[in-house]
């Protein structure tokens, strides 16, 4: 629907599908999913009255719209102004130098920090972040990223899975599992729950940093190892939940140390493919 040409009665397999999927996850009277059904449903509607406007008839359509009035017999749902689903219409923004030095200076001040104040992480501030991080982009809006705040009185379930953090983890207040639910993408997709799990996290890194709220990234195996079976099966995370990293994070300390973390030139990362010149200066 976000598209300048849309073709009439597109992704029906797909609808059809997801439709059936949306009553099986209904009769399980599982609520884990019932955002994920409403915003099917929303995303329906806009795409049944996209239909009506263009006055496209066809015996397809007719079958979609069954699955929509279905869905909402079953749900009893009625619709407010909160559109979880379809698309939306926005103006340009323009955003000026000042915007940019000020996401600039943000991304310039994030170090990975490994020396922590005794003052516990507040989890308001925690769950600010996290919620902000969650706007970032995911391929197909699937959202596969879970985050498990792990407090410090359930740090000693790391004892074994902490080799090699490097002597700082007494330091760390809490750690966040960042998890890719591996379910999210179906065969053929293998693996891509890892990317917009690794995008979150990169979001997150920020999000903290502009809570006040320091982290260091500890990388872990993104396959299965015994080691995870282990502390997922203590922490009682699901075993669709695979991990991709892991967020040590404190409060600042009025002074502390950090890495020297030079960054490759621009020139050295980036490699243009086609005619443009770029204008040093």
């Amino acid at each position: 629907l976000s598209l300048r040409n849309i073709r009439p009665c597109f992704g029906y397999a797909k609808i059809i599908e997801a439709g059936e999927l949306a009553n099986k996850l209904i009769n399980y009277e599982n609520n884990e999913y019932d955002e994920s059904i409403l915003m099917f449903i929303h995303a329906l509607k806009a795409y049944l009255d996209y239909h009506n406007e263009i006055n496209f008839i066809d015996s397809k359509l007719t079958i979609i719209q069954c699955t929509y009035e279905d869905l909402l017999e079953k749900l009893k749902l009625t619709f407010d102004d909160n559109i979880l689903g379809g698309c939306l219409l926005l103006s340009a923004k323009e955003y000026s130098e000042s915007d940019f030095t000020a996401l600039k200076q943000l991304i310039y001040d994030r170090h990975s920090v490994r020396q922590f104040s005794k003052e516990p992480v507040d989890l308001n501030d925690l769950f600010a972040a996290i919620e902000c991080a969650g706007h970032c982009p995911s391929a197909c809006n699937r959202q596969g990223f879970r985050v498990h705040i792990v407090c410090k009185d359930k740090m000693s379930v790391f004892n074994d899975w902490f080799e090699g953090v490097g002597g700082f983890a007494d330091e760390i207040d809490k750690m966040l599992l960042i998890t890719g639910k591996i379910s999210t993408y179906r065969a053929g997709e293998e693996f891509q729950y890892i990317v917009s799990s690794s995008v979150f996290a990169g979001y997150l890194t920020l999000t903290l940093q502009a809570k006040n709220i320091g982290c260091c990234f500890i990388q872990r195996p993104v396959l299965h190892t015994k080691k995870w079976e282990k502390v997922s099966t203590e922490l009682g995370i699901s075993a669709d939940e695979q991990i991709i990293c892991a967020l040590g994070v404190g409060n600042y300390l009025p002074e502390y140390k950090v890495p020297v973390s030079h960054r490759l030139s621009v020139d050295k990362i980036v490699t243009v493919h086609g005619h443009e010149l770029r204008i040093k200066g």
